[in-house]
């Protein structure tokens, strides 16, 4: 209660469009994240940075160094002892940089607490520390202070480091410190649940803990086609009926006309062919393939036996290619 509307709106919304309420979620997620594990006893070995966003977690790992009278340069080096890095997004959008006027007005007060000069402190967070007219951000500090950095699949690897060489230079492409982990799932939550009793009855109830080896799937050979087919037909109607309802409130709670709010509940059909795309609508996710050649994508959405799409996912309020893709 003690937080004014504007403190509580730095906490309330996601894909914040205000660049200034922007860095002080970022302050709240690095900074506020470390204090937060502190003040319930926790002290990690190991924090994981999942893109740039809470990088400041290393600048509160230092500045606790330096109360104990380390240098900057000791207390970054022991804050990176503690830090693995994640990098998701492969272009300038998804990594953001700010005015100088912006980054100093948001973290004055750490500018202080670290007893740093402006420049210094600007420096850190600089693709081209010692240039002062590159532009400040999260991503080049957490790059460089951070143990391991790894990116999201192989090829996305090769992306990054070629993306992130300035960072590194004179070292070549090939050894910039980024390496890769292929994204997974998390099995149990992103199955359906017709497919998760398959896959109990087919391949033991404790298959889950087994995942990871691949004798594990060779028993899926020995599910009948026609109960694989039928897990997978009840998992599209269930999906389709989800959404009729989720589109006809959708449409009451916006006021359409009630022909248009019941043509919810027939547009999709459970014995239908159902496309998925479920992701954040960037540019770069290539839903705009759809709309290439509009006749063609028409023609198989109406053909004969025809198909139908579901997409799920918004655009970055400020990315306005990504709602023109949405719009189209």
């Amino acid at each position: 209660e003690e937080n004014d509307p504007v403190e509580r709106w730095i906490s309330a919304r996601l894909y914040e469009g205000n660049r200034g309420l922007r860095l002080g979620q970022y302050a709240l997620l690095g900074i506020g994240g470390v204090r937060a594990l502190r003040a319930l006893g926790i002290e990690p070995h190991v924090y994981h940075l999942n893109e740039g966003h809470p990088a400041l977690a290393g600048l509160e790992l230092a500045a606790t160094e330096l109360s104990a009278g380390a240098t900057l340069a000791e207390g970054l080096a022991r804050a990176r002892e503690k830090l693995v890095f994640t990098t998701h997004t492969p272009v300038p959008a998804g990594n953001e940089t700010y005015q100088r006027s912006e980054f100093l007005e948001a973290y004055r007060c750490l500018v202080a607490r670290l007893g740093l000069d402006e420049e210094t402190f600007l420096s850190l967070f600089r693709a081209r520390p010692d240039d002062p007219t590159d532009l400040p951000g999260l991503t080049p500090f957490a790059l460089r202070n951070s143990r391991s950095a790894n990116a999201v699949s192989r090829l996305h690897g090769t992306v990054a480091r070629r993306m992130w060489h300035p960072l590194f230079v004179p070292k070549p492409v090939e050894e910039v410190p980024i390496t890769h982990v292929t994204n997974g799932v998390h099995l149990p939550s992103f199955l359906s649940r017709p497919m998760r009793e398959l896959f109990d009855a087919y391949l033991g109830a404790d298959w889950v803990t087994r995942s990871a080896d691949p004798r594990t799937w060779e028993r899926v050979r020995t599910i009948p086609n026609e109960a694989l087919w039928q897990a997978r037909c009840h998992a599209r109607r269930s999906l389709v009926e989800y959404i009729r309802d989720k589109s006809e409130a959708d449409r009451l709670l916006r006021g359409e006309q009630i022909d248009y709010v019941r043509a919810a509940a027939r547009a999709f059909d459970p014995e239908v062919l159902t496309i998925g795309f479920a992701r954040r609508l960037a540019t770069y996710k290539r839903l705009s393939l759809l709309t290439f050649y509009p006749e063609r994508a028409l023609s198989i959405v109406g053909g004969d036996p025809p198909i139908q799409m579901l997409i799920a996912g918004k655009a970055h309020p400020l990315d306005d290619a990504g709602k023109g893709t949405v719009q189209r």
